[in-house]
């Protein structure tokens, strides 16, 4: 049986010793990669604000126009109003309100923008989430203002549709 080469091996202190004669080379790239990523960050990077907003303490039981009496839970009723937020029909409600056809973040990649283009576009941007007697809706916008509209719209109509 061999014994291993000594030269093969490099001792730990003799890596350590390597590195700091590199000093410069290593703060020089350290340096470089901060600046780059410093530089995408904050001046190439587009902004995108989040607007959380929360529906809470709701008391009444859905019932859907048209059906007689029926009781069904908060949760459900929840999942279903938020749904139809989503769905062509809420998104030209939403429209009306909230102008969601004209705003250039909606816009379709390519082709007219239309209730159903704008929906799959509007579906990105926007989060509805059902948690027993609560829905949050969180919407993303390169405008803060906006995004805070929205989600406040996104809430009304759907405290509406309960």
């Amino acid at each position: 049986m061999q014994e291993p080469n000594q030269a093969d091996e490099i001792d730990l202190f003799e890596l350590l010793l390597t590195l700091a004669a590199e000093w410069r080379l290593i703060l020089a790239a350290t340096a470089s990669i901060l600046a780059i990523s410093l530089t995408y960050a904050f001046l190439i990077a587009p902004k995108r604000y989040e607007a959380t907003a929360v529906l809470s303490g709701v008391e009444r039981v859905f019932c859907p126009p048209g059906i007689g009496s029926c009781e069904v839970p908060l949760p459900t009723a929840l999942s279903r109003a938020a749904q139809l937020a989503l769905l062509p029909a809420g998104i030209e409600a939403l429209d009306t309100e909230l102008g969601l056809i004209s705003d250039p973040e909606f816009e379709p990649k390519r082709g007219e923008a239309t209730a159903f283009s704008v929906m799959q576009e509007v579906t990105k941007a926007v989060d509805l989430k059902v948690d027993g007697a609560s829905l949050w809706v969180t919407v993303r916008h390169r405008d803060e203002g906006r995004a805070i509209a929205l989600a406040n719209g996104f809430l009304v109509f759907i405290r509406q549709e309960l």
